[in-house]
């Protein structure tokens, strides 16, 4: 069973005036009075401004990881070109070289396969980066950050240059 959660709009109780916010809204019993949003700066202040924070954060991680994904893969495609795969023979003089052969091919996948890992993770980083923008960004109406237009379109988001 879930615990009751206290009103974001009330005050929590005070017995006295020692912190300043008690007096005439609260009655001496230590009842809730509900607290004029205007007088606290509550939710319809800092909503807002928390949910802008929450967005252009989520956009400079986005940002930050589609260059990470793009570093690693051009770091993964020079990496091959610099290191192209073991070439099998299609013939041999002495069987020692294609145990010779083998042992080169196993090095080569064992790194490749890392590269590859990297880049995985990069893009695993993208995607969840791609998906918390999509779940904060509103409905129908665009979002504009860094002269860029952030569009939600169902599950997905299109960015437009505006500036």
């Amino acid at each position: 069973m879930d615990a009751p959660r206290a009103s974001k709009r009330l005050r929590p109780v005070c017995h006295g005036r020692k912190d300043g916010l008690g007096g005439a809204r609260q009655g001496q019993a230590g009842v809730r009075c509900p607290t004029p949003l205007v007088t606290r700066g509550g939710p319809t202040s800092s909503g807002p401004a928390q949910k802008d924070v929450e967005i252009r954060a989520a956009i400079d991680e986005l940002n930050e990881a589609d260059e990470n994904v793009r570093g690693v893969r051009e770091e993964v495609e020079r990496w091959q070109q610099e290191n192209p795969s073991p070439k099998q023979p299609k013939s041999v003089q002495r069987m020692a070289e294609i145990e010779e052969f083998e042992g080169r091919n196993q090095a080569w996948n064992k790194l490749y396969m890392e590269h590859r890992e990297r880049l995985e993770q990069a893009q695993a980083q993208l995607h969840a980066a791609q998906e918390k923008l999509v779940s904060l960004l509103p409905q129908q109406i665009g979002y504009e950050y860094k002269g860029k237009r952030y569009q939600r379109e169902r599950s997905s988001y299109r960015v437009d240059n505006i500036g």
